[in-house]
């Protein structure tokens, strides 16, 4: 009332109307007459204002990036520019010119960069393409020990931008992942050819793995199986075991209170579901080795809580 009206109302070209002071409004492309209708009730005047409101379309945006080899320049270009648009790249970084729509950009490393066109209108669009630049990967000639019946993983890792080559193929888990793992059960040198799309390099690798033909079965002194998370199984450790053919613990009467074929598994200290005393056991180990031979190994265990 303090302005001079006591009722508005907006009518914004589309069919909608609001009584909104400042309104939002969402339009679709096109041209629209917005009007303004203001009245004083008390004195029985009103006015009107009429303004041309025009939303224009967004340019769309098509740039395609590049792969160069490092030392290389990477040619980054907008699709079918239009002479009247202009376009700017960001970051500059690299960039022999960031305003035009086919800079050239000179780095050493991979790098994301977003096109802007912007039109007579002022309206914008913006998409990211990659300057992807192929260097030479980190890789070195490798060696390690493993007992057998272990594995090894190779120390490589890829992108799609590169091809390995395997020799020989046969025992790794797999041929164009991240760190294959191998299980060898003699000694035994892998050469890994890399190439990449681009043939900037090609290089050659060697990973030998020397097998120790050693069987060890471990068992400890003693164990506490009260639950607490700690030392609480019975289990049979050690190196180069292909199969337990046998693990029984005895109590001090002769009587077996666990018998299991199964190496994951161990005595929980309970026969029968019934938590055993305190005192010393008997256990008797049988394995067989990666060379199919048999071993066996018995001794004594300290079961308290």
């Amino acid at each position: 009332k303090s302005k001079g009206y006591d009722s508005f109302e907006w009518q914004l070209g589309d069919g909608t109307r609001t009584k909104e002071l400042n309104p939002k409004h969402s339009y679709a492309i096109g041209k629209y007459n917005v009007q303004l209708f203001v009245a004083n009730k008390a004195i029985g005047c009103k006015d009107s204002i009429t303004k041309v409101a025009i939303v224009y379309p967004n340019p769309v945006v098509s740039a395609v990036g590049d792969t160069a080899c490092l030392g290389e320049k990477a040619a980054l270009y907008v699709v079918n520019p239009k002479n009247n648009h202009q376009y700017s790249w960001t970051p500059t970084f690299g960039l022999d010119n960031s305003l035009v729509e086919n800079p050239k950009a000179t780095i050493t490393q991979s790098q994301k960069y977003l096109v802007t066109e912007y039109d007579e209108n002022g309206c914008t669009d913006t998409m990211s393409v990659f300057a992807n630049v192929i260097g030479p990967l980190p890789f070195k000639d490798w060696d390690t020990t493993i007992v057998m019946g272990d594995f090894a993983k190779i120390p490589v890792s890829k992108n799609s931008l590169y091809s390995f080559g395997w020799s020989p193929k046969e025992g790794l888990s797999c041929l164009n992942c991240n760190y294959p793992i191998v299980k060898p059960l003699t000694d035994i040198v892998y050469k890994l050819n890399v190439t990449d799309v681009k043939g900037c390099f090609n290089n050659n690798y060697s990973y030998s793995i020397i097998v120790k033909p050693e069987t060890f079965v471990k068992m400890p002194s003693a164990f506490t199986p009260n639950g607490d998370g700690s030392n609480d199984m019975l289990m049979i450790k050690g190196w180069g075991i292909k199969e337990l053919l046998s693990f029984q613990v005895f109590n001090r009467w002769g009587e077996v209170v666990y018998d299991s074929q199964n190496l994951e598994e161990g005595w929980d200290g309970k026969f029968k579901g019934v938590s055993q005393n305190s005192d010393v056991y008997v256990y008797k180990v049988k394995v067989k080795n990666w060379r199919e031979e048999e071993l066996y190994s018995e001794g004594q265990v300290n079961l308290f809580y």
